[in-house]
């Protein structure tokens, strides 16, 4: 059953969706894993907003192993239909504002309810939240993420980092995203100073001192030591300061 919902999750189509969302409403539990899991795939090949409403009314009855998957669908179902049944979802209960936070990434339509989840009283919705705007997001969503690097949160603080500098990669911020996350790389976390070294790698983001090496040389953290070998590595592939970085 779970290599046939793989399959169905890559090829299934409309059809394919309406007849698996009816029968995970009627099947028993020990099946739903593997409908949602079909039907999630599914409906990333489907812009019906009927369907997408009666998959947010499955949403309430479904068990745990098949809700995530719904709420996955969703996200992966083009449309703003799916992006209006998500809206409602981020406005309940803190399990399906986490996943809401996570699915919304497919929907930069919904990026004014997605800013919302990124001040939840929850810290894994607001991680969720920074991680899936870094999917979509621009230049003018710095100002909105930059507060979330002091989050007390570390997974907060450390998605957030990651995301700036997806976005300055993606709308060459470097400069924006230089001044924001050079001071990040000396926080007492370590995932915050990885993250925020990967960060500046992705956006071709430079400090005024050679934080990598330093980092490389004498964090405590391996994970930190490996952001920073791979910040050195990603300079000399693009040509910057080589000997340097070589050395």
């Amino acid at each position: 059953r779970q290599k046939a919902a793989m399959a169905l999750s890559r090829v299934g189509t409309g059809a394919a969706a309406a007849a698996l969302l009816e029968r995970l409403n009627v099947a028993a539990e020990q099946d739903r894993g593997a409908l949602g899991l079909a039907l999630s795939g599914a409906l990333a090949r489907v812009t019906d907003g009927e369907l997408a409403a009666k998959v947010a009314m499955s949403i309430s009855s479904a068990p745990d192993i098949a809700r995530d998957a719904l709420i996955e669908g969703l996200g992966r179902m083009p449309g703003a239909a799916a992006s209006k049944a998500l809206t409602t979802i981020a406005a309940g209960s803190v399990d399906d504002r986490r996943k809401a936070a996570e699915a919304f990434a497919g929907h930069p339509e919904a990026a004014a309810a997605l800013a919302k989840l990124l001040v939840d009283a929850d810290a894994g919705v607001r991680a969720n939240a920074a991680w899936s705007f870094g999917a979509f997001a621009k230049k003018d969503a710095i100002a909105t993420l930059a507060p979330l690097l002091k989050d007390p949160d570390v997974a907060v603080a450390g998605n957030a980092a990651a995301t700036l500098g997806r976005i300055g990669a993606r709308d060459d911020g470097a400069k924006e995203i230089a001044a924001l996350l050079c001071p990040a790389t000396s926080d007492t976390r370590s995932y915050v100073r990885a993250n925020a070294l990967s960060g500046l790698s992705l956006a071709g983001a430079t400090c005024e001192t050679r934080v990598a090496d330093d980092l490389l040389a004498r964090d405590a953290s391996e994970a930190v030591r490996l952001a920073a070998a791979d910040s050195l590595g990603r300079a000399i592939t693009a040509g910057k300061d080589v000997d340097a970085d070589r050395k």
